[in-house]
């Protein structure tokens, strides 16, 4: 399966890759404190073991790398549709003393087509451009490629339980446009175009509905910020 909002999604972050990096730069989308996080969270579940990696739309890892140092990585494994991103991607997981395997690929399409196992899958800010369809095939699919007693770390946005989606769409242009000081007019409009015409948000519960139902557990809340959401699915012991 191929997922057209997701493709869609990734053309128009490439086009705005540098606007992207200044909403990275000036914290708007809280990757500091939920990167730091993700760390205290993989440190405590993971300890000292060797895992093996999968990052979904791994972007430029840049991020998620910085919160795998402390661990022993054994392999890391990731997809991504910019060429660039991942050429970003090699150097940060490098960092790591690792040469990752990386794929330029729909996370959707790479989760069918993988045949490994792994410890721990992880994915930030891209499962919400699938439709809810194609969000319970990649549960299921990453349910098939984890190893029991493995985690789906996932950190995506999420609606609130009583919020519909033109709601949530209303409320998080607004929020950008009142907080996100360093764009113009013009450039917050390109972004709030990006929102509505791409993502696709789900509310928690159905997220935690898709999983059990693709044989993982209830979503375990790590943190939040606002909408943004750090949620772990784990995969049953053998």
């Amino acid at each position: 399966m191929t997922s057209t909002a997701h493709r869609d999604a990734a053309e128009i972050f490439i086009d705005t890759w540098s606007l992207y990096g200044r909403v990275v730069s000036h914290n708007y989308m809280y990757h500091r404190e939920i990167f730091a996080d993700v760390g205290n969270y993989l440190r405590t579940r993971f300890g000292g073991a060797g895992i093996s990696v999968c990052d979904l739309g791994c972007g430029d890892a840049r991020h998620f790398s910085g919160a795998l140092r402390e661990l022993n990585v054994r392999s890391y494994q990731g997809c991504d549709l910019s060429e660039t991103a991942l050429a970003q991607a090699r150097a940060n997981v490098a960092s790591l003393g690792l040469d990752a395997e990386l794929a330029c690929a729909d996370l959707s399409d790479y989760l069918r087509d993988c045949t490994e196992r792994f410890d721990l899958v992880f994915s930030s800010f891209a499962l919400h451009h699938l439709t809810t369809e194609e969000k319970g095939e990649a549960f299921r699919e990453v349910s098939r490629n984890l190893q029991p007693g493995g985690v789906f770390l996932l950190v995506d946005v999420a609606r609130n339980e009583d919020e519909s989606h033109d709601a949530y769409m209303q409320a998080a242009c607004d929020w950008m446009r009142k907080e996100w000081h360093d764009f113009s007019p013009e450039e917050m409009a390109t972004i709030c175009d990006h929102v509505t015409g791409n993502d696709l948000p789900e509310t928690v519960s159905t997220l935690a509905r898709l999983a059990t139902a693709a044989g993982l557990s209830a979503p375990e809340p790590v943190n939040r910020y606002r909408w943004l959401h750090i949620l772990a699915f784990g995969k049953p012991p053998g």
